[in-house]
Formats: structure tokens, sequence, C-alpha cells
């Protein structure tokens, strides 16, 4: 062997592998709002609202968000709202948002009326435009997930065997501006009769049920195709805050049913927060990676050829 490919081999068994920048791997957020004028501008954000702000209007809640997820690289983002504000923002970028539309939205009354139908959900099933039911958030007009009137949906879902979220666990002062809304309603172990007599479903539980830390531990161990997201939990509540929740999940053996989930409203830089208070987690980089993009790529079903489209990008 010549000194020459002596020196090419020492250098590669000596000089580090080239890895891929952490800020350079993709991301999916597998829960995202995009609120109409109506509901805008938000609250002052409850913990950092130095830090972060709400928009005003729409439009700059679509464009702040798009930069947001640029920024952050968030190849795949779930729509829960409205099929007309889901519309507004999928248009940007159709291969980017799936459309999930909710059903029970936080503004409407105790009724059903004006949701879309599990009829509309089929038919745009079948034409690939929607890809599962989005935040079913019935929860704000006092309506349990067993509630009849949420059976047709069910029925449809398991079907067709597709992704369906609900709004789980409670919100602060929650019944200062829905009176009909109950932090018991919210608990996870109301959803088990729903996972046992319609196991084609493919369940989503956001929030991970916060606070109810044990029983959403109990309904995981218990329904092992349960998923959980992080809800707004990456910058609503402090650090310590978040990887206490978590973190406890995660000592169970819970992280691979764990999905980042930003449950972004009317304050787009919560996006950015909420990514970079993941990354510094203290957990081991292959359970951060599955809670960033892997768990949400199995969860979706998605290709080989679609994961590897997110990471050459």
């Amino acid at each position: 062997m010549s000194k020459t490919w002596l020196l090419l081999l020492v250098l590669v068994l000596v000089l580090p592998t080239p890895v891929i920048a952490d800020d350079a791997l993709p991301i999916i957020d597998v829960h995202l709002h995009v609120y109409d004028d109506s509901v805008l501008p938000m609250p002052p954000h409850p913990t950092r609202p130095r830090q972060i702000s709400s928009v005003m209007y729409q439009d700059a809640l679509i464009d702040v968000t798009i930069k947001q997820l640029d920024a952050n690289n968030v190849v795949l983002a779930l729509l829960h709202d409205t099929p007309v504000n889901i519309e507004r923002l999928q248009k940007t970028d159709p291969d980017r948002f799936l459309a999930f539309p909710r059903v029970g939205g936080r503004f409407q009354d105790g009724s059903l009326k004006g949701e879309p139908s599990p009829e509309d959900f089929e038919n745009h099933l079948r034409h690939g435009e929607w890809s599962g039911i989005g935040e079913i958030a019935t929860v704000y007009n006092g309506l349990g997930p067993t509630n009849p009137a949420l059976r047709p949906y069910y029925e449809m879902a398991n079907r067709y065997g597709i992704p369906v979220f609900w709004h789980s666990g409670t919100r602060p002062r929650m019944t200062l501006a829905q009176p009909e809304f109950r932090a018991e309603i919210g608990r996870p172990t109301h959803w088990e009769d729903i996972f046992v007599e319609f196991p084609n479903i493919r369940p989503v539980l956001l929030h991970a049920g916060h606070p109810f830390r044990d029983d959403i531990v109990a309904v995981m161990i218990t329904y092992p195709w349960v998923y959980v997201d992080t809800g707004p939990f990456g910058h609503v509540l402090t650090p310590d805050q978040f990887y206490s929740y978590f973190g406890y999940l995660i000592e169970l053996g819970l992280g691979d049913r764990i999905m980042f989930g930003s449950d972004q409203m009317g304050w787009p830089a919560g996006i950015g927060v909420a990514i970079e208070v993941l990354k510094n987690a203290p957990w081991d980089d292959k359970i951060k990676r599955n809670i960033l993009y892997n768990n949400a790529a199995r969860f979706l079903g998605l290709s080989e050829s679609q994961i590897n489209s997110h990471h050459d990008n």
C-alpha cells in the first residue's frame, strides 16, 4: 500500500463522520390552527407575553406562521380548523399542509350544527382533499367524547381507518368564555369505550390529557395504538414543567407515541419557542428526533420516498 493511500485510510478512520446539523433536520407539526379575524387577536400569552404576542389578522397569521415553519424546517403540518380557514393556508403550499377539519369548534353553541358532516368527511377523504378528523373540541360545549352526536363520525372513521384527534385535558379559565366547559370531560379515561368499540380509528389525544398525567399514562399503557401530542405546552408551560410532564411518559417507555404539536392559534412565535424547548430537553437525542419527526411519520404512514424528500431538502 502506498504512503498516499495509507494516509487517506488514516484520515477516514480518524476524522469524525459528517453529521447533519440539528437545525437542518425535518420536523412535523401535528397540531396547527389558522384562526380567522373573528377570533383574532388572541389574549396576551399566558407565560411569555413579552416574547410571544398575537397577530391582529388572519393574513398576518398566515404570513408569520409560514415564516416560522420555514425558519424551523417544519416540512409537514396538520391543520385543525374550519375547511375555509384550512384552504386559505393550504393553498400557499399544498405539499406542506394536510387538512384535518375540526368538529365541535370552540366558538359554537352546544350543537354540531354547521360542522362538517360525516358525509362531508367521507367525500373529501375519497378525493384525497382531507386526511382525517381534526380536533374534536366538543368539550368546549360541554359534550363528552361518547356523546351520541359524535357516533356517526366514529363509524365513518372506523370504516376508513383514519386518524381522529380529540381535545383532551383542560384549559385555564375556560368557563369564563365557554360556560358549559367542564374539566372532568377532558379526563383521558373517558375515551376508553371509543377505543374498544372502534378499533380501526387511529386515535390521538391532543395535549396528552394535561394535567391528568396518571390518566393518560393508564390509557396509553392499556391501548398501545393511542398517540398524544405535546400541545401548546412547549411555550405555555415553563421548560421544567414541560420536561416533568412528558419526561414521566418517556420514563415509562411511551416516548414512541408522543408527537410534536405546537397548537399554534394566534401566537405564531410559539412554534419556534416550543421547538427550541424540545431540542433543549434533557432526553436522549433519539427520543427528541422521534417526537419532532419520526413518530408522526410512522403514525401518518409516510412512504419512504416522502421521508427521504423531507430529509433531502
